[in-house]
């Protein structure tokens, strides 16, 4: 069984926008190294162009760097790229394939910071290490006009903009996808005899189905900038 390696272990980041948090990670166009992340971060600020964002490196601490920020043009895919105004080069340049050639049923794995968490290996935490869980491609979904995989596992808050990869015989790395979030529920609340609570309330379950969006919606953002 193939095993995540540094190659992309190190180019994953937590990073923040305003109060809210999410991963990130590395890739290089030309002689710039870019940020592929989630666009629903940046909501609270209507989808800025520009913006300060905060980079969390060697455990807790915090770096701020000012960026520009690139969406799709079809505004349903949830992808942002970040471009640093300063040409900030946050990880090594590991070879990585930024490619989906995965099928169906194939097993995937994830790396991110869910839930604010971290882990650091003694000498080796000047990179943040991100937790890495693991699935399977349940669908290949086509949808206003945008591609993107059902997986089979449990996300939880932090882990969007994960990269999703697949691991080849030869030990490489694909980057596949971009994780969006998951798929829910919202159950009624019941009493202790499964009869429904009269005031409405519910909970929201996890259906263990996440959303990634095809690496390539990330490819076509970055293929535009200069």
């Amino acid at each position: 069984m193939g095993l995540v390696t540094s190659n992309i272990i190190q180019r994953v980041f937590k990073i923040q926008y305003l109060d809210d948090s999410a991963t990130a990670f590395t890739v290089e166009k030309g002689n710039k190294q870019l940020l592929i992340t989630v666009k629903h971060l940046f909501k609270k600020g209507n989808y800025p162009a520009k913006s300060d964002i905060k980079i969390f490196q060697n455990g807790n601490q915090v770096i701020s760097k000012k960026v520009n920020l690139y969406y799709h043009t079809n505004t349903s895919i949830d992808i942002t790229i970040i471009e640093f105004i300063d040409n900030t080069f946050l990880s090594p340049q590991h070879p990585v394939n930024f490619i989906n050639q995965s099928t169906y049923s194939q097993e995937i794995f994830f790396l991110g910071f869910p839930l604010n968490i971290s882990m650091s290996f003694g000498n080796l935490s000047v990179f943040p290490f991100p937790l890495v869980k693991r699935g399977i491609i349940s669908a290949f979904i086509n949808e206003n006009n945008s591609s993107f995989m059902f997986l089979d596992g449990i996300n939880n808050p932090g882990f969007s903009g994960a990269p999703v990869v697949t691991i080849n015989e030869d030990q490489s790395i694909n980057v596949i996808g971009v994780i969006s979030g998951y798929r829910y529920t919202l159950d009624s609340l019941v009493d202790i005899n499964s009869n429904p609570i009269s005031n409405g309330e519910y909970v929201i379950q996890n259906t263990g189905l996440i959303v990634a969006y095809d690496i390539r919606h990330a490819l076509d953002i970055i293929s535009l900038i200069n």
